[in-house]
């Protein structure tokens, strides 16, 4: 028996576009604009893919390898995850080279009896800096091991049919 490829569907907004599952729920970030903003796509079992945009000039000192690898950098910093593995990837999207990541990190559980305990979580992100739009764009999405293969297929084909200009 072979498994049913979900349909997709095309959002568009500002200039850029992607395709993404049919049956997720997409929710625009109310304060955002054409030059900075971000959206959420939400799954029917609660897990989401974001994209997020902004101001080009704000991160090009970086590169886009260098802006990833902050964004890993920020996770690293944070008190409630543990970095275990990041895995790098050069990727070009509509004619812009793009920077991926795989990190793999242990969450901290939150809540008084959590004390201690962490879940296993894997982020995957793929940046690109668009010099014709004048704009980055950072397509994300964190999950679980067990959901990781669902994500890799979704996030592959919006990355894909990804364009921001």
């Amino acid at each position: 028996m072979t498994e049913e490829v979900p349909a997709f569907e095309r959002l568009e907004a500002y200039g850029f576009g992607i395709d993404y599952p049919r049956d997720y729920q997409i929710e625009f970030n109310p304060k955002s604009t054409r030059g900075q903003g971000d959206i959420a796509l939400k799954a029917p079992d609660r897990s989401k893919i974001f994209l997020s945009w902004g101001d080009l000039k704000k991160v090009s000192k970086y590169g886009v390898e260098g802006h990833a690898d902050y964004s890993v950098k920020r996770i690293s910093g944070s008190r409630e995850a543990t970095v275990e593995k990041v895995t790098k990837e050069t990727r070009t999207v509509n004619g812009h080279p793009g920077a991926y990541r795989s990190v793999d990190l242990q969450l901290a559980r939150r809540g008084l009896f959590s004390r201690g305990s962490t879940t296993p979580q894997i982020v995957r992100s793929l940046h690109v800096h668009c010099d014709i739009s004048s704009r980055y764009f950072v397509i994300y999405g964190p999950t679980t091991p067990e959901s990781s293969d669902t994500l890799d297929a979704n996030m592959s084909r919006m990355v894909a049919s990804f364009t921001c200009h």
